[in-house]
């Protein structure tokens, strides 16, 4: 969690790419990456708004310090 605020759904979308994949169909695997991408960014979006409201500005500095999705390793 400290060079991703989201581990766990940024390899779900890597597996859900990878299970898309396994149809033998990029298209396939694309469009399946692009609709979880959809739901996660939401629920990441809602889980966001509450946890800001209950921690205020030691999550927001959080946040600022660290990315939501891609790993910063610096």
């Amino acid at each position: 969690f400290s060079i991703s605020r989201n581990p766990l759904y940024v390899f779900s979308l890597i597996a859900t790419f990878g299970a898309g994949l396994q149809t033998a169909s990029v298209l396939f695997a694309v469009v399946a990456t692009l609709g979880v991408w959809i739901v996660i960014d939401a629920t990441v979006r809602k889980e966001e708004k509450a946890l800001g409201a209950r921690f205020g500005e030691s999550y927001a500095a959080y946040c600022a310090s660290t990315p939501r999705y891609l790993p910063r390793f610096s």
